[in-house]
């Protein structure tokens, strides 16, 4: 069994060999493999693949066979593969690096124990990347540090007579993310919910911030689908969520009144910035007879949505709050059930006696994909195998409770 522990950055890798994965094997270093591209390359390559929003297994497909023509490619899915580990985690100031990697290092042994895909690479190597994560500023108040894990396949092929790994382009990839307990099941805002900008009523600037960040706090998410164990709980749109089955989830629901209330406080006061635009843009027309037609077009939003705050029924306020985007109403939220349910962050998710680069939430996709598209999948491909397809079908999503730990 051999490991590379690869450096992306800097492009040095080292090589260990070892009795394999939690055998507790003293390893030894000895000369890493050539690569098949310069590290500086993959390296590029990789960030750039995260940030498109191209099914990358489609166009690395384009890619190759675009060269090939009616060449014969053949893909050597019973080829064993190596282990690869490529450290991306960011030295940020305040950031515990050890700690964290130790604890993202922890996590991909337990993959390497408990998914045959990444135990026991065949077709393919096993890239396997850690990733930190600077938090989004409505994620800036959650306690655990967040790091991500990259799965990247790297499928061997043979060409021309020549054997072959699939570059960044083409593998195929996927990740999981940690103590990030939106990824994957955060749906959408409830519309309007823009601050101060230009052109707005000076006076009502912190008025309008706090109004605007009350409405942010509010969002969506997919139903409950099942629970597949303690702390395990697969949402409807295929993301299972993994956390202390002893704290609180990371969400509270919101009531119909609660979520209506703050729309409408928001709109009372955008509505107020908006005629104080109005009324300068009104002092810049032309003659008097311009000015009254214009401002006798203007309609007020908040009107609306008063109406329609009004027609809520009063039984429904004390209900959980859903959104409706096709309402036909400028107030999309209701008790009835239609749309997605709308909750907000709960702090107490985190057990803050638990140091920040513990594992407390852990985030994936988990869409099994049934046989029968397996086998499109490769008869579309020229017989590649989707490995992504297959790493989430095996993965050991009852078992990953075990991640979550001190």
């Amino acid at each position: 069994m051999s490991i590379i522990i690869w450096n992306a950055k800097s492009g040095d890798g080292i090589g260990f060999s070892g009795r394999g994965p939690g055998s507790g094997a003293a390893l030894s270093a000895e000369p890493a493999p050539a690569r098949p591209e310069p590290a500086g390359i993959r390296s590029r390559n990789a960030l750039a693949r995260r940030f498109l929003c191209l099914p990358v297994a489609a166009v690395g497909l384009c890619c190759l066979f675009s060269g090939v023509g009616a060449q014969s490619v053949e893909y050597l899915s019973g080829k064993p593969g190596q282990f690869v580990l490529k450290n991306n985690l960011d030295r940020r100031p305040g950031l515990d690096y050890a700690a964290l990697l130790k604890t993202a290092t922890t996590v991909t042994d337990w993959f390497r124990r408990n998914h045959p895909m990444i135990r026991s690479p065949r077709g393919f190597d096993a890239d396997v990347s850690l990733f930190g994560n600077l938090p989004q500023a409505d994620e800036s108040a959650m306690y655990g540090e967040q790091f991500r894990v990259g799965f990247s396949f790297h499928y061997f092929y043979k060409e021309k007579g020549a054997v072959k790994t699939a570059n960044d382009w083409l593998a195929h990839d996927t990740e999981i993310a940690f103590n990030q307990p939106f990824a994957g099941i955060f749906g959408a805002r409830l519309g309007e919910d823009r601050g101060f900008e230009e052109g707005d009523d000076p006076g009502l600037k912190q008025e309008l911030e706090r109004a605007a960040a009350r409405v942010r706090q509010y969002f969506t998410i997919p139903p409950v689908e099942k629970t597949l164990a303690p702390g395990v709980t697969l949402y409807a749109n295929g993301t299972v969520l993994v956390s202390n089955p002893g704290r609180p989830l990371p969400w509270t629901q919101v009531s119909v009144g609660e979520a209506a209330k703050a729309l409408l406080d928001y709109w009372k006061v955008r509505s107020a910035s908006q005629a104080y635009a109005t009324r300068k843009l009104i002092e810049g027309l032309p003659d008097e007879k311009t000015k009254k037609l214009f401002a006798a077009s203007q309609v007020s939003v908040y009107d609306s949505v008063m109406a329609d705050y009004k027609n809520l029924p009063p039984g429904e306020m004390a209900r959980p709050a859903y959104y409706d985007p096709h309402h036909a109403g400028p107030l999309p939220i209701n008790g009835k059930g239609t749309g997605a349910l709308v909750v907000k962050y709960n702090p107490k998710c985190w057990d803050t006696t638990w140091p920040r680069t513990s594992v407390q939430f852990v985030s994936a996709d988990y869409r099994i994909t049934p046989a029968a598209e397996l086998e499109a999948f490769r008869e579309r491909n020229r017989r590649l195998i989707d490995y992504v397809g297959l790493f989430r079908n095996e993965l050991p999503a009852v078992k990953m409770g075990e991640l979550v730990q001190p």
